[in-house]
C-alpha cells in the first residue's frame, strides 16, 4: 500500500499531520506506526511459519490417494459349438 507513494507525496503527507497534529504528536504518531507495522509483519510471519508447519505435518500423515481405475469389460468369446448352433460356421 505505501509502495506506490512518492517522495513528493510523503512530505505532502508529513506536512499536513504536523499541521494538524503538531511536530511532538506527529513523532508520537509515527512512531506508534513503525511499531505497529513491525508487530504487523511478525505476527503474519508467525502465522506463515504455523501454516507450513501444518501443511507439512497433513503431507506426511495422510497417505497419497491411489489412482482409481476401471477394470476393463469382460468380453465372453463365444465356442465353435455355440456359433454352430446360432447359425455361424460350419453350418448349411
Amino acid at each position: 500500500m505505501l509502495e506506490n507513494i512518492g517522495p513528493a507525496e510523503a512530505i505532502i503527507i508529513i506536512a499536513v499531520l504536523v499541521a494538524i497534529f503538531g511536530k511532538k504528536k506527529t513523532g508520537e504518531i509515527a512512531r506508534d506506526a513503525g511499531e505497529a507495522t513491525k508487530e504487523l509483519k511478525k505476527a503474519r510471519k508467525e502465522a506463515l511459519e504455523v501454516f507450513e508447519e501444518l501443511k507439512k505435518t497433513i503431507d506426511e500423515t495422510t497417505p497419497a490417494e491411489e489412482p482409481k481405475t476401471e477394470a476393463a469389460p469382460i468380453v465372453k468369446e463365444e465356442s465353435k459349438e455355440e456359433s454352430k448352433v446360432k447359425g455361424g460356421e460350419g453350418s448349411a
